[in-house]
């Protein structure tokens, strides 16, 4: 892995059998000769690649390479960082919404149909197409006439907010008092113009001071004005390679220009409000400082594959929940394919939809059971941003490689969630057990709701996939079981037994989690 982030583009190029990291800088276009040739690597070293990739962030730490994040998160931070989320990407994309059609009215459609859906997701996301124009970073007054009032509104409704924004795009710098070179330029001395849609923009260069001050204003009155509680940072995948523009201080090309955006605009949002919560879809932990939450956004070319490749991210993402930074699950455009993506991700974090609820890609709404597992996976969604989590009967060659039928989350040495499967991705059977704590014939999620391991913890709940029993380990010798239900209905009982605990689940579509108090 990187030791830094180098003054140029990084890759790997692969040939016939071999690979080799390539750093291209094209000093033949720019004339610059960067401080040092070549870039530092750790090689570290595991029992399988993903402990191997373990040992390189506990080596960066280790080497002051970089920090983790701060465990003591404020009450508010660290309700946005694990609260599950509804965003609204997924309707505009099944319209097919070019930006100048996404309203305020629409906006209002799609938070009234989540409200309807009985979803109980806790943070609402306006994404793209809110704005007037990319890089004022405010909103479209023409489409969205009360807009700040409707963001007041949802607040009110007792939701935490998000927002997307591109913060590197610029569609006119002359409205911020800025012009055309200070944007990034081609080799042929003209700026580098993009586009989106129906939209054209260039990149600002937040290698000049004049943009840095420009941005560092504009990054603080937009918090100041609409107060999100989360931002869904994009835009790193747009920088150009150095084979087709640059910035104006070559100091900062390559990989580091990410890095200067993010210093200027992310350290002015939280200048202005420590406790925004920045999510974005990068996974390199030399820029841990700015970021607090992970997506595996965007699966738009996954088409098909929406769960096996949320789960092949995960499998990589959840590490970064040693340094205190969770996996947001995200979705898929599909409603089939959501309930293993949100299964896949309880363990390394929070639950999140796209979902359109008039139909998807292929027609369908959303069951009862979706909505219902939806609010009992996220029931059982832990509370703490630092955590370990390991890929249970994962399979390490081939295609199969990558992929991890179930997931065990650790906290302070303890097990504290186990989500099994009964079956590989391949359909061979995995062993019904775990650790002597849990037999199950079923696929199922089982998490503490307190500090203890599952075995011996007081409070735990169980979210059941299938009709069959499971047995779970524990010390006490009777329980009160409660079937929490769509609506608030609830079914309770209660059990004796002694040092194991047998629970016979019978499917109902309605239900959401089940909940035992052990006493």
């Amino acid at each position: 892995g990187l030791a830094e982030l180098p003054q140029g583009d990084f890759r790997l190029e692969i040939r016939e059998i071999g690979i080799s990291p390539i750093l291209n800088l094209r000093s033949d276009l720019w004339k610059h000769k960067p401080n040092k040739l070549g870039f530092n690597f750790f090689i570290t070293f595991g029992e399988n690649y993903h402990e191997a990739i373990r040992s390189y962030y506990q080596i960066l730490q280790r080497e002051k390479v970089i920090a983790p994040k701060n465990k003591k998160l404020s009450p508010k931070k660290k309700a946005v960082l694990l609260a599950p989320q509804y965003n609204t990407w997924g309707v505009e994309s099944a319209k097919a919404l070019p930006p100048e059609e996404l309203t305020e009215d629409i906006v209002k459609n799609i938070f009234h149909k989540f409200q309807e859906s009985g979803m109980r997701a806790h943070t609402f996301v306006i994404d793209d197409k809110w704005e007037g124009q990319y890089g004022e970073l405010k909103h479209d007054s023409e489409r969205f006439p009360h807009f700040e009032e409707l963001l007041k509104d949802i607040r009110a409704q007792g939701y935490h907010l998000g927002l997307w924004a591109a913060f590197l795009r610029c569609q006119n710098p002359a409205a911020l008092g800025l012009d055309e070179s200070h944007l990034l330029q081609t080799h042929a001395g003209e700026p580098l113009w993009l586009a989106h849609q129906t939209s054209r923009y260039g990149i600002f260069d937040v290698t000049q001071p004049k943009v840095q001050d420009v941005l560092r204003k504009r990054a603080k009155e937009f918090i100041r004005r609409y107060n999100p509680d989360l931002i869904k940072f994009d835009f790193g995948y747009e920088l150009p390679s150095l084979d087709v523009a640059a910035p104006a201080d070559m100091n900062w090309a390559g990989e580091l220009l990410l890095q200067k955006g993010l210093e200027v605009i992310v350290g002015a949002m939280k200048e202005e409000n420590p406790d925004l919560v920045i999510m974005y879809y990068g996974l390199s932990p030399l820029l841990i400082d700015y970021y607090d939450l992970h997506s595996p956004d965007d699966l738009v070319y996954c088409v098909g594959d929406y769960d096996l490749e949320t789960n092949r991210r995960i499998f990589f993402s959840s590490l970064c929940g040693e340094l205190g930074m969770p996996t947001y699950s995200s979705s898929g455009y599909d409603w089939d394919s959501a309930i293993d993506i949100w299964f896949d991700s309880i363990a390394s974090g929070s639950l999140g939809s796209l979902h359109c609820f008039d139909g998807d890609e292929n027609g369908d709404q959303p069951t009862a059971a979706h909505i219902a597992k939806f609010n009992g996976l996220n029931s059982l969604v832990r509370k703490e941003a630092f955590f370990s989590t390991k890929p249970v009967h994962a399979k390490w060659q081939g295609i199969r490689a990558g992929l991890a039928p179930s997931w065990e989350r650790v906290e302070n040495g303890k097990t504290v969630l186990l989500a099994l499967r009964t079956h590989a991705f391949d359909g061979r059977p995995t062993p019904n057990g775990y650790k002597d704590v849990i037999q199950s014939g079923i696929m199922l999620i089982v998490a503490a709701l307190d500090d203890e391991e599952i075995g011996t913890s007081k409070h735990i709940g169980i979210v059941p996939f299938g009709n069959e029993s499971c047995t779970i380990k524990n010390d006490h010798k009777s329980a009160t079981i409660i079937e929490h239900h769509l609506h608030g209905n609830k079914i309770k009982s209660h059990l004796i037994f002694a040092n194991q605990i047998v629970l016979n689940f019978q499917q109902n579509e309605t239900l959401e989690w089940v909940e035992i108090i052990f006493e």
